[in-house]
């Protein structure tokens, strides 16, 4: 890890990773985002520990952000939604820029338990790796008080690490399950 301090903050992940504006549409890569109804604009915002549960004009998404203490630049980004359609949970893996593409992120539960997403895109607010979780994989996560993300940043050998806390993420995954389906009905 850096030697500058990492703080948990909540951040916007499907924007950039500064943590406030939404991502442009891409045609060509939508973004993994839950919606409502065209008429859904109200804003809704509840902390669970470290994890936020966001809900604005109908998009829905569970988030933590990872930022340095001094220079409150982003370090990570962890985002949850949720598929009504497939009744899956979706996770967004969001690096700086200049990380390397191959091997992807490595999610560490413990010494014999890891999942390795590959990137799926970048642009110029970083790097993004996506997967559709398993029941239990979610579980696996949710059992640890903390996992490690790790990536390789381009041009070097050793892998850059951080430790994800995960306290709260069950249950604001929960309630934010329980906002897609009622903003489904």
């Amino acid at each position: 890890m850096h030697s500058s301090t990492i703080a948990v903050s909540a951040g916007l992940i499907l924007g950039s990773m500064a943590g406030a504006v939404p991502a442009k549409a891409d045609p060509l890569n939508p973004p993994l985002v839950n919606r409502a109804p065209a008429s859904s604009t109200s804003t809704f915002e509840k902390l669970f520990d470290d994890w936020m549960l966001k809900c604005t004009g109908g998009v829905c998404q569970v988030f933590l952000t990872l930022a340095d203490e001094i220079t409150k630049e982003a370090k990570l980004s962890w985002s949850f939604v949720y598929d009504p359609k497939t009744a899956k949970l979706s996770t967004i893996v969001q690096l700086p820029l200049m990380a390397a593409l191959p091997p992807g992120v490595r999610i560490t539960l413990n010494q014999s338990v890891h999942y390795t997403w590959p990137f799926q895109y970048c642009d110029g607010t970083g790097c993004r790796a996506v997967a559709v979780l398993s029941d239990q994989e979610f579980a696996a996560i949710n059992e640890q008080k903390a996992v490690a993300v790790q990536y390789i940043p381009y041009g070097q050998q050793n892998a850059q690490s951080f430790r994800v806390p995960t306290a709260g993420l069950s249950t604001a995954t929960a309630e934010l399950i329980a906002s897609v389906e009622k903003q489904k009905k």
